[in-house]
């Protein structure tokens, strides 16, 4: 995979509402034009796929994988980076019986071990991305090492009870050579950190009949810092921030899907999720980087509803709706305004989590034609949904309508077995509306808040996708 794009700095309020196709900035350090923004990066992923049928229920999988990824990014700070990655997973698979009740079981291993080495530049600002003086040398590598194993019994007719258990330990170790405006070394740091996180879950399912499935599920998570994370100020820039937590999760569901008639499917679902020391990524909208801190403890609540009405043959009618409420229950968020700017501290409890839209709907009809030709029309709304943790400022909603034209062909090729020619045209009524919002840091007043990557304007465009094999 390879990416060489030029990038613009998200849009303050007054930008995207005078001009949403401009490339952004407020200031010298956020100019995109001044500052030739831009990423050139590269992943290559080489790997290896066993498997192998050991008896009549018994499966066993080997997997080994080469990941790397060469990052260059340029922005107000230059950073090249790569990430050599050596991972292997073993999993085994066997359905048998306990006690004549039917019992599939899970168990898996794998370990990974991934190298960070990134230098950070200062950026001249001469419109073409130059390099300047040396912010930061960092190096660190971290090592996963885990297994999980997961028992599905169905100990009466219809009903299935499953427990799965998941181990890992997580060895991270990172040093970084902070460098001043001179070129001198400023500070040196590093730190070295293990993590043992475990994820736990149980579900219980029934499934009266052909179409019908209810169920009930609590399960955890959990994630671990990145390099990013521990090698960035609470500024944006390059520097130090060890205290970052892992983060965890408790999660727990009720939903069913039911077939009401031989036409008609819905899904229902209603769901909470608690998290203790939640890792909040946000940027500094005057140094145009980002930063995490730890939220003590959040939630989230809410509900997803689908439907799948096929009245006749050719027709599909479906939709999806998922309504979300959240929370910092316990948070002091904290930042830097820059580097010589004391840390400030804001309570931020009861204020709802940015970047979490309450409302989100997809509504879709289609048809398609026993010759081959089909047609479908997509309606897709997001309600508004605030953009920094003060809860002040945010993306207005918007509602965008998507129309497609297909034909289908069938080919009789060994190695192509249909080709599907399409023409699609996106955004009809050419709305303005944000496609990606950006988390912003109170260091500054809203006016001048780099908010907002605008979607696309009207967009028609064509292809063909092969069913190969």
């Amino acid at each position: 995979n390879w990416l060489d794009t030029r990038v613009p700095t998200r849009l303050t309020q007054s930008q995207f509402n005078s001009n949403p196709r401009q490339a952004g900035g407020i200031s010298a350090t956020t100019d995109a034009l001044r500052l030739g923004q831009g990423r050139i990066d590269r992943r290559t992923i080489i790997g290896g796929l066993y498997e192998r049928q050991l008896d009549a229920n018994t499966v066993l999988t080997i997997e080994a994988d080469y990941d790397v990824k060469d990052i260059n990014q340029t922005f107000t700070q230059i950073g090249d980076s790569i990430n050599p990655n050596y991972k292997h997973y073993t999993d085994l698979r066997h359905d048998g019986r306990l006690l004549d009740m039917p019992l599939r079981s899970y168990a898996g291993f794998f370990v990974n071990n991934m190298e960070q080495e990134g230098q950070t530049f200062t950026n001249l600002g001469d419109f073409h991305g130059t390099r300047g003086t040396l912010a930061q040398n960092n190096r660190g590598t971290v090592r996963n090492i885990g297994g999980r194993f997961r028992e599905e019994l169905e100990f009466v007719p219809k009903w299935t009870v499953a427990g799965g258990f998941g181990f890992e330990q997580s060895m991270l170790s990172v040093q970084t050579i902070n460098y001043a405006a001179s070129g001198a070394v400023n500070t040196r740091g590093g730190s070295e950190r293990t993590f043992y996180n475990y994820a736990p879950e149980m579900s219980l399912s029934w499934k009266p009949a052909e179409g019908y499935r209810h169920w009930i599920r609590a399960s955890t998570g959990y994630g671990i810092p990145t390099f990013g994370n521990l090698t960035t100020g609470l500024d944006g820039l390059a520097g130090t921030n060890f205290n970052v937590k892992p983060q965890k999760n408790l999660n727990f569901e009720i939903g069913t899907d039911s077939k009401l008639h031989k036409t008609l499917s819905v899904h229902l679902v209603g769901f909470m999720v608690w998290f203790k020391d939640e890792i909040i990524n946000q940027t500094n909208p005057l140094t145009n980087g980002s930063f995490a801190v730890n939220a003590d403890s959040s939630q989230y609540r809410g509900v997803e509803v689908g439907y799948d009405w096929r009245p006749v043959t050719g027709w599909r009618f479906s939709g999806a709706y998922t309504h979300i409420e959240s929370e910092y229950i316990n948070f002091i968020d904290q930042f830097r305004a820059t580097a010589a700017s004391p840390i400030t501290q804001v309570v931020r409890d009861g204020k709802q989590v940015p970047n979490v839209p309450k409302d989100v709907l997809n509504v879709k009809e289609e048809y398609y034609h026993p010759s081959g030709w089909g047609v479908w029309f997509e309606t897709i709304y997001w309600n508004s949904y605030f953009l920094n943790n003060g809860n002040t400022i945010g993306a207005p909603a918007y509602w965008i309508l998507n129309a497609n034209v297909n034909k289908l062909v069938e080919v009789k090729n060994p190695y192509i077995r249909f080709a599907k020619f399409y023409i699609e045209l996106d955004n009809i009524l050419d709305k303005t509306y944000v496609a990606s919002g950006n988390v912003a840091a109170d260091t500054t007043i809203d006016a001048n808040k780099t908010l907002f990557f605008s979607g696309y304007g009207r967009a028609i465009y064509g292809g063909v996708t092969l069913g190969l094999f």
